[in-house]
């Protein structure tokens, strides 16, 4: 019995230790990383199919189509990305389709003042140009879009991070429950492995000449790193998920205004009026 524990605690000395190890080299990578999530909701769409006579403006502007977009960006890489790793042929950028025009946009929340972000609709109405100081790791921004599209297909982040490449997009989950799983999946492995391990414990101890308590203790030590291991695999399961659905499971602190309800001032609505 003292042998297969002594195999046990080996196992699992290797395990955690190679885990630990690749958790430290991943901490050690430089990552430029930019991801952005964006949440459309249509307001007003096709109408003059229905109504030809009737016409919508929006400051000025004759508008078929009207859509709110929420874009959420944010630094999820392990390196600060500074304002001059942004390339200047292919900057940080709202793109709009060619069908859509952009009407108005504005930064409606940042997690860090520092950051100093700035968002300027160009004059062709097809993109607007971010910029930026520094956005360090879990730094962000929340922009709103008004804009003639339909869907979120319409409008886009677009640019270029020098040594990160294209900004990353992802479905955004809501709710923030990043360690719900893997604390319960480590919960789930610690308790069976704990009244497994304290079973052999006792068997040992009318068998052996070491005292109780060592093996009690022995018992407890094993749990506790089956239960670490439990949340480690908790992690990579959600992380392995979240990869393959391209699904980010957390906003980021600060910018929590994205998951709000996407509402429409009265006045930012467009004008309606009938054609003389």
């Amino acid at each position: 019995m003292a042998e297969s524990v002594g195999i046990i605690v080996g196992v699992l000395g290797i395990i955690l230790g190679a885990t630990l190890s690749y958790v430290f080299y991943k901490r050690e990578l430089r990552i430029l990383r930019l991801k952005w999530s964006v949440r459309t909701h249509n307001v007003i769409q096709g109408f003059e199919r229905v109504w030809p006579e009737l016409r919508l403006r929006y400051k000025g502007q004759n508008v078929e189509n009207f859509s709110v977009s929420k874009i959420m960006v944010w630094s999820d890489g392990t390196e600060t990305i500074k304002g001059s790793d942004v390339a200047a042929s292919d900057p940080i950028r709202v793109q709009a389709s060619p069908s859509t025009k952009l009407l108005e946009i504005e930064l409606i929340q940042q997690n860090h003042q520092a950051d100093r972000v700035h968002v300027n609709l160009q004059n062709g109405q097809n993109s607007a140009i971010i910029s930026f100081d520094f956005l360090d790791r879990g730094h962000g921004f929340v922009i709103q879009v008004f804009h003639t599209g339909t869907t979120s297909s319409d409008v886009l982040l677009a640019g270029t991070v020098i040594g990160g490449g294209e900004p990353i997009p992802v479905t955004t989950v809501l709710r923030r429950h990043p360690a719900a799983i893997p604390a319960l999946l480590g919960i789930s492995l610690a308790i069976p492995a704990s009244i497994l391990l304290t079973a052999l414990a006792a068997d040992l101890a009318f068998t052996s000449e070491y005292p109780v308590w060592l093996f009690y203790a022995l018992t407890v030590a094993i749990a506790v790193v089956v239960s670490l291991l439990g949340t480690l695999i908790g992690l990579s399961i959600v992380r392995l998920f979240a990869w393959i659905a391209k699904t980010n499971t957390r906003i980021p602190r600060g910018l929590e205004s994205y998951a709000d309800e996407i509402g429409i001032p009265k006045e930012s609505l467009p004008e309606q009026s009938h054609l003389p």
